[in-house]
């Protein structure tokens, strides 16, 4: 869904005329990691029996998400989608990973709380 959304906001310059859309992809992309890393990580300990605690499982999908926002990153100033030289390279690089966590955060409360809620 988000490589979708992203292929059509540079498609049509959805980044250059909506200034904040950029932001909404960068949140949505650190909800979409959350939650596949939470899937995997909650999968692979069941499989190797391994008792991962909702705190560690958490840390473990946040990591994931800072390592893939400053990957992505690295990947736009490599490809010369961005660049440092550009103004506000560094405060935009910033919101973006921000958003991500962001995103990685409320995907994670929302599949703790449904978690507890199906534990009822």
């Amino acid at each position: 869904m988000v490589a979708i959304l992203h292929f059509f906001a540079i498609r049509y310059f959805i980044y250059w005329r909506f200034w904040w859309s950029d932001t909404i992809i960068h949140f949505l992309s650190g909800l979409s990691v959350a939650a596949a890393s939470y899937w995997l990580i909650v999968g692979l300990s069941e499989k190797f029996q391994t008792v991962l605690w909702n705190k560690k499982r958490s840390l473990l999908s946040i990591l994931i998400i800072v390592i893939i926002s400053v990957l992505w990153e690295y990947f736009e100033m490599y490809y010369g989608i961005s660049s440092v030289s550009h103004r506000g390279y560094w405060l935009d690089s910033a919101k973006d990973m921000c958003s991500a966590v962001l995103g990685g955060f409320v995907a994670l409360l929302l599949f703790n709380n449904w978690k507890k809620n199906e534990q009822k």
